[in-house]
């Protein structure tokens, strides 16, 4: 989530004559989409498939106690993913989904704006989430959505800027945003 404020009485007369309480929230909403459309664009393409088998992090015993690694903890859930797996409710291959699903919201305020990008597919922290959150499988070939717009804030900003600069210059010339 990214929040930029703008406040109304750092600007000069002639503009706080024409962006008042009516044009400032329809301002913060322009600058709020332009940050949207930034943010859809930077989020990555998928990653190539990895095919890698799932990696053998966990530590397990045989029933004669004879300890082994295993890509999973335990073995119910080993099973679970298996009987998932034969039911056809685990993907075996991508189907573009999770990308379809980011989305990003604007609420503009009068003196501030407010950009959410996210997404509510269920599964989508264990790919794309944090570094609590990201499996260890989709860790090796994935990016966090979170890291992505860290690291675009800069250009995020810069539009921000821009969409400011230009929507107080469209208002002052008596266009719509």
């Amino acid at each position: 989530m990214f929040n930029i404020n703008f406040d109304l009485a750092a600007l000069n007369s002639q503009l706080q004559a024409r962006i008042n309480v009516i044009h400032a929230p329809s301002l913060m909403a322009y600058v709020g989409r332009r940050m949207a459309a930034k943010m859809e664009e930077v989020v990555p393409e998928y990653p190539p498939q990895s095919n890698a088998p799932r990696p053998k992090i966990y530590q397990r015993r045989r029933k004669d106690g004879t300890p082994y690694m295993s890509a999973f903890k335990s073995a119910k859930q080993q099973g679970k993913v298996f009987l998932l797996i034969k039911q056809n409710k685990v993907p075996t291959r991508r189907t573009g989904t999770l990308g379809r699903s980011i989305t990003t919201g604007v609420q503009a305020l009068p003196d501030s704006v407010t950009v959410e990008i996210g997404t509510n597919i269920k599964y989508a922290p264990y790919v794309i989430g944090d570094n609590d959150e990201q499996s260890s499988y989709h860790a090796l070939n994935w990016w966090q959505l979170n890291h992505v717009i860290a690291v675009y804030m800069p250009e995020i900003n810069a539009e921000a800027q821009k969409a400011l600069t230009t929507g107080v210059q469209r208002l002052i010339n008596g266009e719509s945003l």
